[in-house]
């Protein structure tokens, strides 16, 4: 959009707060930032960037992750928080009651003015499903965490769904294609 004109190329200076608990995910996800970044400055988009480690299912990896977040929005007052690809990890792993904590409690801390979140996952039963993750993440923001929480309006009954193709780095002979399901929530508050 900026590129072609459409939007004004006022600079925007970006923290980005990564955290997976993959080290060589970690890697792979900076060194594709690094290959974005000129194209992203061409356009005035200033991107600094960290990638932690984290355990969704641990407490204290999850405070650390916390507190750097909340160290951030101190210069950096837009947030978004996305939460990616999860659905195999919960779902297939049965890890959902125990991650449950942390993410209520992440969920909590990036609450509040001008804050916003989209879960995003691979468009399959397992996430899409009715008693499925981003079922399972409705109900959440409706009950347990909706002070905090909610599903976007205009986004409760259903979940957007997208597909791409691309030409994956390893094999780019041939195209793959991307089908993800994603749910919009915000996470402002009236207090």
């Amino acid at each position: 959009m900026r590129a072609s004109k459409v939007l004004p190329r006022q600079p925007l200076d970006v923290f980005l707060v990564g955290a997976e608990i993959s080290e060589p995910a970690r890697t792979y996800a900076q060194e594709m930032l690094d290959e974005l970044r000129e194209t992203l400055q061409a356009q005035a988009i200033f991107v600094e960037s960290e990638f932690l480690c984290w355990d969704v299912t641990d407490a204290l990896s999850n405070t650390d992750l916390i507190k750097r977040m909340t160290q951030v929005a101190m210069t950096h007052h837009n947030r978004l928080l996305v939460v990616a690809n999860f659905n195999a990890f919960l779902e297939k792993e049965r890890k959902r009651k125990k991650a449950e904590p942390q993410l209520s409690e992440l969920f909590r801390h990036a609450s509040g003015a001008h804050s916003i979140a989209i879960w995003i996952e691979p468009m399959m039963n397992r996430a899409t499903a009715m008693g499925g993750l981003l079922s399972w993440l409705k109900t959440k923001l409706t009950t347990d965490w909706r002070p905090f929480a909610q599903v976007r309006a205009g986004s409760s009954e259903r979940v957007v769904t997208t597909s791409a193709e691309f030409y994956p780095p390893l094999s780019p002979a041939s195209p793959a294609s991307v089908r993800l399901a994603i749910m919009p929530i915000n996470l402002e508050r009236d207090k």
